[in-house]
């Protein structure tokens, strides 16, 4: 594999990529791949529906068993199995950029490892930057070869500083009408307010993509810190605020955060997207080789 563009895919994590597209493909052999499958209507082997016939309908397509039980001409129609693209989404608002390592930093990291087993399926895969601006994408398409432009790509993303919503970010990718495949969200899920991530599933899942997370965390989210006086800044919003954190409001926080993360789970599971956990701390290769052994997280 050449050399990456960028120290944060050095050469010992390109070659462990390597060794995680192996037990992919062993894994997607054992499965029998290409589960995956659209609705278009084609030549192929599996009977979809009847529909009337029609002014400039093709007569070979007539089905004379049914014509000979119903008197009604109809045409017989099929659905075609066609691999459908892997759009990775990139989660590029403010909140991104906190933690060691940068939660933005780790989460290009996992997509790289994403993508690099989506190319090695031969998948078509699509790259999607998503800041609440005007998304930056790397068209699908299809073959190893996609790799190098892969990282560069990831290479020249850098998290916003200006406020952002997921949901208007998600609204703006959809807006520009990508096909429909599987999406996987690479995302902190903290957004301009409490429902925003929630809002950004749905719109996702209104567009009738195949939806699954990755929700990146860094492991001291979940605690406010020390008892103090503290100035915060809300990096998705900007705003400002005084805080006197003692220990009623330390339990207030992480009944509200553990609350939080409970009611996204809950959302997920109702609607059957795959919710995967990548803290900061835990090496990415582990992490991908996790998700790859629990059945069918990657695809």
């Amino acid at each position: 594999m050449p050399a990456a563009p960028d120290p944060l895919f050095d050469e010992d994590f390109l070659r462990r990529l390597e060794g995680l597209a192996l037990l992919a493909r062993q894994l997607v052999n054992s499965r029998q791949r290409a589960e995956r499958r659209s609705v278009q209507r084609g030549a192929s082997i599996e009977f979809a529906e009847y529909r009337p016939f029609g002014p400039g309908d093709d007569w070979r397509h007539i089905d004379w068993n049914a014509y000979a039980r119903w008197r009604t001409l109809v045409l017989k129609l099929y659905s075609e199995e066609q691999d459908l693209p892997v759009h990775l989404l990139l989660d590029a608002t403010a909140s991104m950029d906190f933690g060691t390592p940068k939660k933005f930093d780790h989460a290009r990291r996992v997509i790289a490892g994403l993508a690099y087993i989506a190319l090695c399926n031969q998948d078509r895969l699509g790259l999607v930057s998503l800041d609440g601006a005007s998304p930056a994408t790397l068209p699908p398409g299809r073959g190893r070869s996609r790799f190098q432009g892969v990282l560069r790509f990831l290479s020249d993303r850098t998290a916003t500083n200006t406020p952002a919503s997921l949901e208007d970010a998600a609204r703006r990718w959809i807006a520009a009408r990508p096909h429909r495949g599987l999406a996987v969200w690479v995302t902190d899920l903290w957004g301009s307010d409490p429902g925003d991530a929630i809002r950004a599933l749905d719109r996702l899942r209104y567009a009738r993509h195949e939806l699954a997370v990755i929700h990146i965390a860094d492991p001291t989210e979940g605690d406010p810190g020390e008892p103090g006086e503290y100035r915060l800044t809300d990096r998705e919003t900007g705003a400002l605020r005084n805080v006197v954190v003692d220990e009623s409001l330390r339990r207030a926080y992480r009944e509200r955060y553990t609350a939080y993360l409970d009611e996204i789970g809950r959302h997920c599971r109702r609607h059957q997207i795959p919710l995967l956990k990548a803290e900061t701390s835990e090496d990415v290769i582990a992490l991908l080789t996790r998700s790859l052994r629990e059945k069918g997280f990657v695809q």
